[in-house]
């Protein structure tokens, strides 16, 4: 599981430095993440982190594809963002109930 998050991580940063289509890699990166349960998880909270960080703050390309098509009536592109973000929190949720899943197990075996 340490290599999907180093996996999501990797692709957290290539989406940060990839201008245009960066998207794409921000949900893969939200897939990998979400299963990284386990010994890892603190990656998968990273790469999720880092997703967010760049979906919020760090996009000047999608914010101004957002800002201009709004400005002539067009909302696909402002729904296009929500929907990133909420990939992101379900990512961010499935990773949590894997993590606790892996608790409880690893309790049981104690």
């Amino acid at each position: 599981m340490i290599v999907l998050g180093a996996a999501a991580i990797l692709m957290a940063v290539a989406a940060i430095q990839v201008p245009v289509m960066g998207w794409y890699l921000t949900t893969i990166s939200a897939v990998l993440a979400a299963f990284v349960g386990g010994r890892g998880w603190t990656l998968g909270v990273a790469a999720i982190a880092l997703n967010l960080v760049n979906l919020l703050l760090l996009s000047p390309a999608l914010a101004s594809t957002v800002s201009s098509h709004m400005h002539q009536g067009d909302y696909f592109p402002l729904l296009r963002l929500i929907g990133l973000i909420i990939v992101q929190l379900e990512a961010a949720m499935v990773l949590y109930f894997m993590h606790r899943r892996y608790l409880t197990r690893q309790a049981a075996k104690a």
